[in-house]
């Protein structure tokens, strides 16, 4: 039996799901936790999302040709 291969909409399942409900100030708050080692909370959820965030935009920089990820 073969199995089809599953598509994904990378902009929805690709991404993590805070990703889609993180406002602006989230980000910005993240960023100075990162940044200045401010005191405010971050949750680990949070940094997850921002990791996520952060991996797609250095692999976006310095990739050389369109991506595509099978699964096996």
């Amino acid at each position: 039996m073969k199995c089809k291969p599953k598509t994904i909409d990378p902009d929805v399942e690709g991404i993590h799901p805070l990703r889609h409900t993180m406002s602006q100030k989230d980000w910005q708050r993240i960023e100075r936790v990162i940044r200045d080692d401010a005191d405010e909370q971050v949750t680990a959820e949070e940094l997850s999302a921002y990791e996520d965030w952060m991996y797609d935009q250095i692999a976006g920089r310095l990739q050389t040709t369109d991506g595509t990820t099978v699964i096996q």
